[in-house]
């Protein structure tokens, strides 16, 4: 069940070229927690190395190492997800729930390459299928900029008229409208009586986003992220609660990373069977379980037994450990 993919093996190298090197750094100030750190681990993995941890080079700069450009786009990555997950917050889906959508607008190169290099990563940090750079047009359809005014400041200025002014600005492009504000100072409003000049202080620009999207802002563009869960997302969504669930038990009954086990899951309905069915064998593998059985509100036993409440309903799990094969 266990893939060594590429990605996973230089992971764990990274892990341990780092944990080498704090724990040399370390060694200074906790020499005997980082002696039997070394002993247990790195030395046990490599006996040829010093007989003492605090027999071992200070580590040095590896100025090869270094990547400013790999840094900066990482910067900016950043700043994507902090936005993304601050959205996925705001509408109150928890990140183990899989969303659709995550478009990008942004007029700065750098953004648009760190994007397409991070991708993947922007993609497991929001938890989101697609990630993408889109124009401004096609941002725009989705997240139309909208102008109004300001009545408190216009009414003075307009009196009677206020109102019609109001609704002539309601009924105008934003997009149009900025852009005569930028190139004249003023936005022109046509009414019966004639047109008006409307000042930059007299009105305010917002966004009217679609149904299914959330909008926010980083320092270099701005992010369009999907709201709606269908049935296959939420199938999707309700595996990695137990997937989460199941590990949470094994934990608790100190079964080792590599053993197999049984799992028996009652599921409150028939949709909520279906939609474990679907993603079974995901389930099964990643919590390395040989056997998976569901049923609707049944009793299921053998092994660790336990109640959980997912998103407001009952699930009993019972995992039974098998050992290493």
């Amino acid at each position: 069940m266990e893939e060594e993919s590429i990605e996973k093996v230089t992971a764990y190298a990274t892990l341990y070229s780092v944990l080498d090197i704090c724990l040399r750094i370390l060694a200074i100030y906790t020499p005997f927690l980082a002696e039997k750190i070394y002993q247990d681990v790195f030395r046990y993995a490599e006996p040829g190395r010093s007989e003492s941890i605090h027999m071992e080079r200070w580590p040095e700069v590896d100025v090869s190492w270094l990547d400013d450009e790999l840094e900066r786009f990482m910067d900016i990555c950043r700043s994507i997800m902090e936005e993304g997950l601050s959205l996925r917050n705001r509408i109150g889906v928890k990140l183990r729930q899989p969303l659709a959508s995550c478009l990008i607008y942004t007029e700065d190169p750098d953004t648009a390459k760190a994007i397409d290099v991070f991708k993947d990563v922007i993609a497991s940090g929001l938890n989101v299928k697609d990630v993408r750079v889109i124009s401004l047009d096609e941002f725009r359809r989705i997240a139309k900029l909208k102008v109004r005014g300001i009545p408190r400041i216009l009414g003075p200025r307009f009196r009677e008229y206020t109102k019609a002014v109001m609704e002539a600005l309601d009924r105008m492009d934003g997009g149009y409208a900025k852009i005569m504000l930028e190139s004249t100072g003023v936005i022109k409003v046509a009414l019966e009586y004639g047109e008006v000049d409307v000042k930059a202080e007299e009105v305010e620009f917002y966004e009217e986003v679609s149904e299914g999207w959330i909008t926010g802002g980083f320092k270099h563009g701005r992010i369009l992220l999907s709201t709606i869960v269908d049935k296959k997302l939420a199938a999707e969504g309700l595996a990695r609660d137990l997937i989460r669930r199941i590990q949470y038990m094994r934990k608790e009954m100190d079964l080792p990373v590599e053993d197999y086990v049984e799992v028996r899951v009652s599921a409150p309905s028939l949709e909520a069977l279906e939609m474990i069915e679907e993603y079974r064998e995901f389930i099964a593998s990643e919590t390395r379980a040989k056997l998976l059985d569901v049923v609707v509100s049944g009793k299921v036993e053998g092994g660790y037994v336990r109640e959980w409440d997912i998103d407001g309903e009952d699930y009993t799990i019972a995992v039974k450990h098998l050992g290493k094969g």
